[in-house]
C-alpha cells in the first residue's frame, strides 16, 4: 500500500463501500446496546441490604459489555433478549477489535487478517439491530411509570 493510498483511506468526505456501512451501523448498533445497559442498570433502584449490587454511573462507565450483559441478567427476566445479547457479544467483539481494519486488503495483508466475508457482515449488522431494538424496547417497556424517557 502507498502513502497516497494510506492518505486516501483518512480524507474525508468519500464515499463508503458497502463493508464499510456494515460495520459502521453494527458499531452503532452495539454502542446503543451498551448505552441501555448502562442506563437501566442505574436507574434500578438502590438496594440497601447489598450496596455492591446497587449501580452508580460511574461504576457502570468502568464495565466492558460482557460484564454490563452479565449484571444485566441478573436483574432482567428477558430470557430472550438475554439470549440475542450474548449471541452478538462476540460478535461485536470481532467487528471492533478488526473489521474496519480487515477491509482494505493492503493494511489487512500487512497486519495478517483476513478480509470479513460481506455476507458475513450483512448477518453480523442484522443482528446487531436486532438486539439493539429488542433491548431499548425492553428499556422504554420496563420505564417506571413516574419516570419520564
Amino acid at each position: 500500500m502507498t502513502t497516497g493510498e494510506m492518505q486516501n483511506l483518512t480524507q474525508w468526505p468519500r464515499t463508503l463501500e458497502e463493508a464499510e456501512g456494515r460495520i459502521l451501523y453494527a458499531l452503532n448498533s452495539y454502542q446503543i446496546i451498551e448505552t441501555s445497559l448502562k442506563a437501566y442498570l442505574c436507574r434500578l433502584p438502590e438496594n440497601t441490604s447489598d450496596p455492591s449490587s446497587t449501580y452508580t454511573k460511574e461504576k457502570v462507565n468502568k464495565l466492558a459489555l460482557d460484564q454490563l450483559i452479565k449484571k444485566f441478567k441478573r436483574v432482567n427476566t428477558n430470557g430472550s433478549l438475554h439470549e440475542a445479547l450474548e449471541a452478538i457479544r462476540e460478535e461485536r467483539n470481532e467487528i471492533a477489535h478488526q473489521a474496519l481494519v480487515a477491509q482494505k486488503p493492503g493494511i489487512a495483508e500487512i497486519l495478517g487478517i483476513d478480509i470479513m466475508d460481506i455476507e458475513r457482515l450483512r448477518q453480523i449488522d442484522r443482528r446487531a439491530s436486532k438486539a439493539m431494538t429488542d433491548m431499548v424496547c425492553e428499556f422504554i417497556r420496563t420505564q417506571p411509570k413516574n419516570e419520564p424517557l
